[in-house]
């Protein structure tokens, strides 16, 4: 069974795009796990700030993770599982 994943609101996501932009990476880490830990997120713009995140903090393959998620946003059908 998956893990049950969590999609932040799009102002969160704006506001933690926000201190990316200023370099305050481990601030942004830390408002994004005050939500719901990283490797719980969902939605395209999301994870792929989350993956951006989770790289500047040292977590590679968290960040690979969510750069997939992001990528394949939507579940296989039951016909390929």
């Amino acid at each position: 069974m998956g893990m049950a994943t969590t999609t932040p609101a799009r102002e969160l996501v704006q506001s933690l795009g926000e201190l990316c932009e200023r370099g305050l990476m481990v601030d942004a880490w830390r408002q994004a796990e005050a939500f719901a830990p990283l490797k719980t997120w969902s939605g395209v713009e999301a994870c792929g700030l989350g993956a951006r995140i989770a790289s500047h903090v040292g977590a590679a393959r968290l960040s690979t993770r969510l750069a997939v998620r992001a990528w394949r946003p939507d579940p296989p059908p039951p016909e390929a599982q």
